[in-house]
């Protein structure tokens, strides 16, 4: 098809192009060969009359039109296959689509769990798949590639990912820290002074590896803090540990609920002040007119209230 002398399948390679910044990789992205690449990239320079890459040094960059142009080409996109995509009657049970949704690991036993149940409990065909929570999360639903990130909303303290401005978003629950310890640590119990918690062997839950946790933030700006023994990378690594020894931890409470049975765990409220967080679902408004992207949400926060 073409527009005012533009075969509109170009776009779809102009997209490539902007994005990989490289013909190769951009050939690669499309499934299509090199040749096939260079001669989209020689008709888009006709018709744009701009070079779009040109080369610095050793490796290629975007022209400065080509730059202006990359955000509102990928959402020209987005858009589209929104519109031919979206069904406005649209039927859990029946309709087969899968949802892409960025979450940590604590985010992953507290409401993907739920959400995965709930949608068997309801003979739904939606399938999910929850993708870690990184820091790019935000940035994909944005282009597109995530339907949905989880993740708290008190960013200035748990330094997880920038705010943007273009995405929606709605409050899931809010939630607040337990330290907690092997039910038979005696040294635990109330009132237990900040200095005696600096005395005490604590382990930290490091997720993805570099996502500090609200109280690690919030120790760092202490005057002293107890030594870590270890930065666990999920909540069963991190609670098995405690378990079997004299360490402690402060994890969220909901996590303490749902854990401190199976790993026989007891807790109490950290001596030092820790903020209550809020966990939030962010998304794109281009999505809601999508009845389908629309019924998963509702379905999330359900799930949260709940749970």
């Amino acid at each position: 098809m073409h527009f005012r002398g533009l075969n509109l399948n170009l776009l779809v390679a102009l997209d490539a192009l902007l994005t990989e910044q490289s013909v190769t990789r951009a050939a690669e992205k499309l499934h299509i060969t090199q040749p096939a690449m260079s001669a989209s990239l020689h008709q888009l320079r006709q018709y744009l009359s701009d070079p779009l890459l040109h080369k610095v040094g050793r490796k290629f960059e975007l022209t400065p039109r080509a730059r202006e142009m990359s955000i509102l080409v990928r959402e020209l996109l987005i858009q589209v296959e929104i519109l031919l995509n979206s069904d406005q009657s649209f039927d859990h049970m029946t309709t087969s689509r899968t949802f892409r949704i960025a979450m940590s690991a604590n985010m992953a036993e507290l409401l993907g769990v739920p959400l995965i149940k709930h949608l068997i409990s309801n003979t739904s065909s939606i399938s999910l798949q929850i993708i870690e929570l990184a820091a790019d999360s935000l940035r994909r639903v944005e282009d597109g590639e995530l339907d949905f990130c989880v993740t708290v909303a008190e960013r200035p303290l748990s330094n997880v990912l920038p705010q943007s401005a273009a995405l929606s978003s709605e409050d899931l629950y809010a939630d607040r820290f337990i330290l907690t310890s092997a039910e038979g640590n005696a040294r635990i119990k109330e009132p237990l002074s900040y200095d005696d918690f600096c005395r005490l062997p604590y382990m930290e839950l490091r997720l993805s590896g570099n996502f500090k946790s609200v109280p690690e933030v919030v120790l760092e700006r202490q005057s002293h803090r107890p030594h870590i023994y270890a930065w666990m990378p999920t909540p069963h690594t991190l609670l098995a540990a405690v378990s079997a020894s004299d360490a402690v931890a402060i994890i969220p409470e909901r996590l303490f609920n749902l854990h401190k049975k199976n790993f026989k765990l007891k807790g109490i409220v950290p001596p030092f002040e820790l903020p209550i967080v809020t966990h939030r679902c962010f998304w794109h408004p281009r999505n809601d007119i999508d009845a389908g992207h629309k019924w998963l949400r509702k379905a999330l926060i359900a799930v949260a209230v709940e749970t």
